[in-house]
């Protein structure tokens, strides 16, 4: 039997129409990115119908909104039922490849600039002011964008923890021309107004690194930079809690996937754990203050520290 008939029995009424025909096709075909992105559309669009979590589209593509929170619910175990395909790797893979591109291009209509929790305090790193940057920009259930001053992403976390590092004192690294758009580096780690309205100043658009707004590019970047990288097992995440400290950055490895899809900023270490802030969270909405042990379990968890 091939692969993905596996998968079309294990899924019942919810078999996709665009891949109902293919099944005597070869299994490599079948698990192709294009045939899984088919399967997950129809899957995501059944599901949102299911649950009336659509925004607007009664059937969506692989460029909507929706599906984007689809694919990043899988990183939050929100779909115990996909867990259990045989496909599942392949499935995370193009989950992780798809938000990873997502994460590289904003959607965002700039507003006025705003300058409260912005600037660094000094030339040091100031957990406090970190802190009080990520508690300042987050909205639990909601979604709140510092638009004035930074790109906005769908897939907002590492661009808000990176938010969060430079309101604690880090310091862009930049080349010496920065173009609009993104530049896929982990050499720089910056993200900067390019263009402002010739009326108010307001920004219009952004030059940024992919090691600002990328999880694993964000965490590659600041280990070339000779900062400590812990990482543990879920087993071993007494490590990560031990050596936290308040503005550090939390990521995590979700079963299935091969790297790093999330971070979060530590903004409290009380009774023996941790607690998290973050954008994207499960929804995409934000979450202030999430104790580390209630989310669900990782495969490797890793802290970031400065």
């Amino acid at each position: 039997m091939k692969r993905f008939t596996v998968l079309i029995l294990s899924l019942f009424l919810m078999l996709p129409a665009s891949l109902a025909g293919a099944q005597n096709s070869e299994d490599a075909a079948l698990a192709s990115p294009k045939n899984i992105e088919r399967f997950l559309v129809d899957y995501a669009t059944k599901k949102n119908s299911d649950k009336k979590t659509l925004t607007n589209e009664t059937q969506l593509t692989a460029e909507s909104y929706d599906f984007y929170v689809f694919l990043n619910n899988l990183f939050w175990d929100t779909d115990p039922e996909l867990k259990k395909l045989p496909e599942f790797k392949e499935i995370m893979k193009y989950a992780e490849t798809k938000l990873e591109e997502k994460s590289k291009k904003p959607n965002t209509t700039p507003s006025s600039p705003v300058n409260e929790l912005i600037q660094p305090l000094n030339s040091d790193y100031n957990r406090t002011q970190a802190v009080n940057y990520a508690k300042a920009w987050v909205k639990p259930g909601a979604k709140y964008r510092n638009t004035g001053n930074y790109p906005d992403f769908d897939l907002d976390c590492t661009n808000f923890a990176s938010q969060a590092w430079v309101a604690g004192g880090n310091i862009i690294r930049k080349p010496a021309s920065v173009s609009t758009g993104y530049y896929t580096t982990t050499s720089y780690w910056y993200a900067l107004v390019t263009q402002t309205s010739p009326i108010g100043g307001v920004p219009t658009a952004y030059g940024w690194s992919t090691s600002w707004s990328v999880v694993d590019d964000f965490q590659a970047y600041w280990k070339s930079r000779g900062q400590s990288v812990y990482s543990a097992s879920q087993t071993g995440l007494n490590t990560i809690i031990s050596n936290a400290e308040l503005g550090d950055i939390v990521q995590y490895k979700a079963a299935g996937s091969s790297r790093p899809t999330h971070s979060m900023v530590v903004t409290k270490k009380a009774n023996g754990t941790i607690y998290l802030t973050y954008h994207s969270g499960p929804n995409n909405l934000d979450v202030l203050d999430n104790d580390i042990k209630n989310i669900s379990e990782k495969e490797t968890w890793y802290l970031v520290k400065f």
